[in-house]
């Protein structure tokens, strides 16, 4: 009982936080966020995401790993993580750019030890998905002449979880249970030149969505000598149920002295089942002598029922496969752990793979990271973990493309970490458009 003494205030902390979660973020807009998904964020905030994102087979005993909920097993100290990024970009389509950026909070996790090495529970909620996009396409009518397309679309998903994991001898399994929820317009506007006078066509659709989102996960420790142990892992996340109200509204929109008069065309609201994302991952690591951690891990996205918004075509699923590598010279007893830089860990990986973006090439993706985790007051304390990230999306592609240059500056408290993320991103332009 005594582990779930201090629960009360743990999730006093955990609402005060998500009340002040939406008034404490600015939005970053971002081209890849106009599909029915939006931009999906990371579910891999702990200190694994600098080792290659590794999740499948990734342990440790006071790292929130939510991706493999097996894991959880392995908590023997209570972790409260509170996470935050800023995140700025830069877009170019051929002779025109923007600029955008966003700050605040981006998850926040607590893992408790119910039995410790042997049992764990974790509780969290995360930004889910992110849209803010606003784009103009020209086009030429046979009848009216001249028009401009305007997409813009605006809203977040969220996710509540909570998750258990627990060991059987040398097998651990897990299950996260997540309620996703969340609010995204999307409108799509027809302008004519003033000359013509005819009026501006609004369509307005506004999604409220709520899904029920679980996670799987299972790992198996091996020894093969007394010095070096394997750990094999697999997880499978999907939607149990993901259900919207969608509201359609199109009307004329008058520009009159200053004043806009709209007229209702059409008005509408009806529930629908919403596409589903599944994620798939398999991977194994080599620990050796609890001081290296090599490991590599397969994952595949289902992203096939979502539409673009710019294209209205389908979106694409991904694949990936991550490497990554972890030190922790303090776990040798032939290093003097009193030397600081003996204290520290020290990660590095690279993923390779296929976004769900309709670019070109079988492979097209591709990122490469790296950081270190700082003690704080000893290392049962506090974490500061610094790393940064640099990504290439879509190259190998035709002229006429998109470039997306992406920074991106994470924080984390108590086990904390900083990430920075640098990242081009490319798509094909087969239309005349421009980001607004």
């Amino acid at each position: 009982m005594k582990y779930f003494y201090p629960m009360n205030k743990f999730l006093a902390l955990f609402f005060t936080i998500v009340l002040i979660y939406q008034s404490s973020y600015s939005q970053y807009r971002s081209i890849t966020s106009a599909s029915d998904i939006g931009r999906l964020n990371s579910s891999i905030f702990s200190q694994n995401r600098f080792a290659g994102q590794l999740s499948a087979a990734y342990v440790g005993n006071f790292t929130t790993n939510f991706q493999n909920p097996a894991s959880y097993a392995d908590a023997t100290l209570t972790a409260v993580e509170v996470g935050a990024n800023s995140i700025s970009g830069t877009y170019h389509v051929e002779d025109s750019s923007n600029s955008s950026g966003g700050l605040g909070i981006n998850h926040f996790s607590m893992l408790f030890p119910l039995t410790p090495g042997k049992s764990g529970l974790s509780m969290g909620f995360l930004r889910n998905a992110s849209t803010d996009y606003s784009i103009r396409k020209n086009g030429v009518d046979n009848t009216f002449g001249s028009f401009s397309n305007q997409l813009k679309g605006f809203g977040n998903t969220y996710q509540a979880y909570i998750g258990t994991g627990f060991r059987i001898k040398n097998l651990k399994l897990g299950a996260n249970l997540g309620f996703v929820f969340g609010q995204t317009e999307h409108t799509n506007d027809i302008v004519f030149p003033d000359s013509t006078h005819i009026p501006r066509l609004v369509n307005r659709n506004i999604i409220s969505e709520f899904g029920i989102q679980y996670t799987l996960g299972a790992q198996y420790e091996w020894k093969i000598a007394k010095e070096k142990q394997a750990v094999l892992g697999m997880y499978y996340a999907s939607a149990l149920s993901k259900n919207g109200t969608n509201e359609l509204r199109r009307q004329n929109a008058f520009d009159r002295s200053g004043i806009t008069e709209f007229v209702i065309l059409k008005d509408s609201s009806f529930t629908t089942e919403l596409p589903k994302y599944s994620k798939l991952g398999i991977g194994a690591s080599l620990i050796n002598n609890k001081t290296t951690l090599i490991g590599a891990e397969f994952t595949l996205e289902s992203f096939s029922g979502f539409r673009s918004k710019l294209t209205n075509e389908n979106l694409q699923d991904a694949w990936h496969i991550h490497l990554g590598a972890e030190f922790k010279p303090f776990m040798s007893r032939d290093l003097d752990a009193r030397k600081y830089f003996n204290r520290l860990t020290y990660r590095a990986g690279a993923v390779l793979g296929k976004s769900e973006q309709n670019f070109e090439g079988t492979v097209n993706d591709i990122k490469f990271m790296g950081g270190a985790t700082l003690p704080v007051f000893g290392r049962n304390i506090g974490y500061i973990t610094l790393g940064a990230e640099y990504g290439i999306r879509g190259f190998g592609g035709q002229k006429n493309q998109l470039y997306e240059n992406i920074k991106n500056c994470f924080h984390k408290y108590s086990n904390t970490y900083c990430k920075i993320e640098i990242r081009t991103l490319k798509i094909k332009s087969e239309h005349d458009f421009e980001v607004e």
